[in-house]
């Protein structure tokens, strides 16, 4: 849909006030821990009311996370747009590891968010309640798109989602560990490989 001459302004405003809540947020994250932090106090971070606050986010633990719908729609739409002579298990590593090299410029965001996916409840629970669900699901359904197939009669296009993301996950999760020495990308590749380590295998293409 193409923005009117006044929605173009709004527009950038609202995404302005949204990453400057992000980055206050992240910051006092770091300087006084993510359970004592308030909302209120982001809020007075970055000059805004309560009300703006959660007309951007729904939580504390939403902020947290940023922008990972837009990044959900943008793996999405590259496995969409994949060349059709490539598998589906490629087309959604090519999808990943565009998304991972995105994330290895973030390091220290990356860093956070994992180390508090493991030593925070709200924050586990939010990770593996709503944000992993939700990038299962929507890979799925466009890996079911891509192959033509009804998502709820054929094993692929779960099967396929939950390894990738699996992967990613794998392989932040490593890096992290090793407080992001090297680069996410080629742990990544390394996590695909683990899934299809005989090259050329089409195992789940025929099933």
């Amino acid at each position: 849909m193409q923005l009117s001459t006044e929605d173009g302004p709004r527009r950038q405003r609202q995404l302005a006030t949204r990453q400057a809540i992000e980055a206050a947020a992240l910051r006092l994250f770091r300087s006084k821990g993510y359970q004592t932090t308030t909302v209120d106090e982001i809020v007075a971070e970055v000059g805004i009311s309560q009300r703006t606050f959660f007309r951007h986010f729904d939580s504390k633990e939403a902020v947290l996370f940023g922008e990972w719908q837009w990044q959900l729609d943008e793996l999405v739409r590259q496995v969409e747009q994949a060349d059709p002579a490539l598998d589906p298990l490629r087309a959604v590593r090519a999808a990943v590891l565009s998304l991972a090299h995105g994330l290895d410029r973030d390091r220290q965001a990356v860093m956070l968010r994992s180390r508090l996916s493991t030593s925070s409840a709200p924050v586990s629970s939010y990770f593996r309640q709503k944000l992993q669900p939700a990038w299962e699901q929507t890979v799925a359904e466009a890996l079911a798109a891509r192959l033509g197939c009804e998502i709820d009669m054929d094993l692929r296009p779960r099967t396929l989602a939950g390894a990738a993301i699996g992967a990613l996950n794998a392989a932040i999760a490593i890096w992290v560990a090793g407080d992001c020495v090297g680069l996410l990308p080629d742990l990544t590749e390394k996590a695909f490989d683990v899934l299809r380590p005989e090259r050329g295998r089409t195992d789940l293409d025929a099933t």
